[in-house]
């Protein structure tokens, strides 16, 4: 195949390829790269144009690359010069950006470089932090190899230690000795990729007292992601309700009373499958007057539901063959009466003083008021979810046009110049203001007016990229954080493309309406170093553009300099 074919490959590659040459001082140090050539795909992923780049240096094509917190020409000379391959996901300051390289040399002295940009995965991760941050379950994220990777707040209530205790341990080391073994076969179907349910094991505090943890867990890979309940009240009341029953079985004179008791139906069987006694409350389930009138009938003569007489016979079979219990298992049940209902059973044989299997001994539990309970509990977690995001965005957001509001506005502000700071870069803020939207409201109503800042609200989005911010602050007042336009001149044609998208007429029902734009722009750190200082300064330059001449945008020095 010709050269053509492969460069046509490349072309059409939606991976970023680069072809580098690294430069070394008269000692073999790396300190600078060339580029040879890259593709459309790096273009897109970069905004780095061939025509722009193609035989300069990376020190004259992004000049803040030496300042930035991982040495590039360090790392990639390496590769040039002593081969290998790697690949790395990295934060790219000067592109603002996230992306996954991969590097490798094909000559000494040269390294190709195929990028795919993963900004938008690194955003799912801070989304995933968030949800972790307000759940009241204990949520985690482990390897198949027994690392905690992440836990959430909750963890911390449980245990006794910190987030960034517990985060890169071990979890077997907490684990009962007595558990391991079983979560080490939880992990083992993990591994092959199953849906591990309701399983429960014992962790250690830090007090040295163990708690009972339930289970949801599910595989992804080499990553298992779980929710867990501590759950020892529930095993410590059920231990103690299995005491007592065993306490009050070991009372013969008292075992009437106790059967005609105890909440759930009880029943013995012989070798034969019939019955040779029941309390009250199972002869209530099975459609008889009196406890007595079940003995010497086997669940063929009961009026169970149809098919449900020849299924519990298979069931004791099985039981006295094996010798085996069955228990703790769940049955949907219609009684004599039409009542349905859930019912959790346990059969275990009986045997007599040779280990002979004699019998079984059953209980039914009823307990739909108990899934019924569950049910209601979901549906109200559900509920709770959904009332938590509604009210972060009347929190955070406009109710009208959807935008962040002046409280959101002010809390990416802030985060926009702490990230200046560290990175020694600078933003620009506009304040934007609607010139004639009052008379929209006074010549159409309001609801116009409303379906007009709607639809400010989503050109002005559609004039920035998505990392910057575009918030309505007020009345016809929009801002907008520009964190990726740095110089004077960038902001200036952000400015315009606002005021030009904002002429365009708009068509409300029957209506078509014009209106204009006042933009003001504070840079940052030229035009203060805090909030309250930039949005100031942003709404001084719009009121003096307003004042002058509306229809246009001007820079806060600018009133300065015309003062």
């Amino acid at each position: 195949m010709d050269c053509c074919f492969y460069k046509s490959i490349l072309d059409n590659s939606p991976m970023g390829y680069a072809y580098h040459r690294i430069i070394c001082d008269e000692s073999g140090v790396p300190t600078d790269y060339e580029f040879i050539e890259v593709n459309p795909a790096f273009e897109k992923l970069t905004g780095l144009m061939s025509k722009d780049i193609v035989g300069k240096k990376v020190t004259e094509v992004i000049p803040d690359i030496r300042n930035s917190d991982f040495d590039f020409i360090k790392y990639y000379g390496g590769i040039a010069l002593y081969g290998g391959c790697e690949e790395i996901d990295q934060f790219s300051e000067p592109l603002r950006r996230w992306y996954r390289v991969k590097v490798f040399s094909p000559e000494k002295n040269y390294f190709v470089t195929c990028i795919s940009d993963i900004s938008k995965e690194m955003q799912k991760i801070k989304e995933l932090d968030s949800f972790f941050s307000i759940n009241i379950d204990l949520l985690c994220i482990a390897d198949l190899d027994g690392t905690l990777l992440k836990v959430n707040k909750e963890w911390e209530y449980a245990l006794g230690y910190s987030v960034e205790e517990l985060e890169g341990s071990k979890f077997l080391e907490l684990v009962h000795p007595e558990d391991v073994a079983a979560t080490l076969e939880a992990m083992s179907q993990l591994s092959n990729q199953n849906t591990v349910l309701n399983f429960i094991n014992r962790y250690r505090r830090r007090d040295g007292e163990y708690r009972y943890i339930e289970w949801r867990s599910k595989p992804h890979g080499r990553v298992v992601y779980a929710a867990a309940r501590d759950i020892t009240a529930r095993i410590m009341s059920e231990v103690e309700l299995v005491d007592k029953q065993k306490q009050l079985e070991e009372a013969n004179h008292m075992l009437k009373l106790v059967l005609d008791t105890v909440p759930i139906g009880i029943f013995w069987k012989n070798s034969k499958l019939e019955y040779l006694g029941c309390n009250r409350v199972f002869s209530s389930i099975a459609g008889l007057k009196d406890a007595s009138e079940i003995v010497g009938l086997d669940d063929l003569k009961i009026s169970w539901s149809e098919g449900l007489g020849e299924v519990y016979r298979h069931e004791d079979r099985d039981i006295i063959a094996s010798g085996e219990s069955k228990l703790n298992y769940e049955v949907f049940l219609r009684e004599y009466s039409g009542e349905e209902r859930w019912i959790r059973k346990n059969k275990v044989p009986i045997t007599d003083r040779s280990n002979v299997n004699i019998g079984i001994l059953g209980t039914y539990e009823d307990i739909t008021e108990k899934k019924r309970a569950e049910e209601a509990l979901r549906e109200s977690e559900r509920k709770y979810r959904q009332m938590a995001e509604e009210l972060e965005k009347l929190a955070n957001y406009d109710k009208l046009t959807k935008l962040p509001n002046r409280r959101l506005f002010f809390e990416r502000l802030k985060h926009g110049i702490r990230e200046a700071k560290r990175d020694r870069s600078g933003f620009a803020l506009m304040f934007v203001d609607l010139d004639g939207f009052k008379s929209i409201n006074d010549n159409y109503g309001h609801e116009a007016g409303d379906d007009l800042l709607k639809e400010v609200g989503r050109r002005l989005s559609a004039c920035v990229r998505e990392s910057d911010t575009v918030a309505r602050i007020g009345g016809d007042e929009f801002t907008v954080i520009a964190r990726s336009v740095a110089a004077r001149h960038d902001a200036a044609m952000v400015a315009h493309k606002i005021i030009k998208k904002l002429e365009k007429p708009f068509k409300l029902k029957e209506q078509i309406c014009s209106i204009g734009a006042s933009v003001g722009i504070a840079l940052y750190p030229e035009n203060g170093f805090d909030s309250e200082s930039l949005l100031k300064n942003s709404d001084r330059a719009m009121y003096e553009i307003k004042r002058s001449q509306k229809g246009t945008y001007c820079f806060f020095d600018q009133i300065r300099e015309n003062a």
